[in-house]
């Protein structure tokens, strides 16, 4: 992954799921089973962060929305006024805003890696919550860190950013997936990264009741520092 120029990365990235199903099954690795599990969990933390009043006048943007299925779950049922995506795939956002066009709250789509989103060409977009979901395995370390940071500037006061990845258990080094250039990292590494943040974690929790096989999977929550 590392070897790998920044746009490379990127391009090797989206040809992969490109070739994935646009269908729930395709984002979920074919596992699509696990979404109601997945969301439930997600549900619960976003309503110790949030109140109801917060999120009706607020904006979410959904990091790797893919095909919309965090946003059409869990942003619009939880009642953000608007929810925008950001997504490497043209081909997956013309599917989500063909599913969410008719909520009314679809806000903007943006057709970008997250390593090379541009937050200062928003127009001073400010966000209520920062939803990034089985994604941030798709950045280097460097590009971790740097996507939060502009992230946590892109927050409204009261904001929050959700990370929800998969971890690794204990110290266990870095895992290489070479089919879609991601990354997988142990929750100690994945602190040392938060601490060079201009974050503070405010909650941590395992999503519970996943299968066996798959890595285990945590939700952190973040505020600015």
């Amino acid at each position: 992954m590392d070897k790998l120029s920044s746009s490379d990365l990127v391009h090797a990235q989206a040809k992969y799921w490109e070739k994935q199903s646009q269908d729930v099954d395709g984002m979920l690795g074919g596992y699509g089973h696990v979404a109601e599990i997945d969301v439930a969990s997600s549900q619960k933390l976003l309503a110790t962060l949030l109140t109801p009043e917060q999120a009706a006048r607020g904006i979410s943007l959904d990091c790797g929305a893919g095909i919309g299925r965090i946003t059409k779950d869990l942003l619009l049922p939880f009642g953000f006024q608007q929810v925008d995506l950001l997504d490497v795939s043209p081909t997956f956002l013309a599917t989500a805003k063909e599913a969410l066009n008719s909520s009314g709250r679809l806000g903007n789509t943006y057709c970008s890696g997250m390593a090379e989103f541009d937050f200062d060409k928003t127009h001073n977009r400010r966000w209520t919550t920062i939803w990034i979901q089985w994604c941030a395995i798709y950045l280097t370390d460097k590009a971790l860190v740097e996507f939060f940071n502009r992230a946590a500037d892109a927050l409204t006061d009261d904001g929050v950013i959700v990370l929800k990845e998969n971890v690794l258990k204990g110290d266990s080094k870095r895992i290489e997936d070479h089919d879609d250039q991601s990354v997988t990292r142990s929750d100690k590494h994945l602190r040392k990264l938060f601490k060079k943040t201009k974050l503070k974690m405010v909650a941590c929790k395992r999503q519970p009741n996943m299968p066996e096989e798959l890595y285990p999977v945590y939700m952190y929550a973040f505020k600015k520092a």
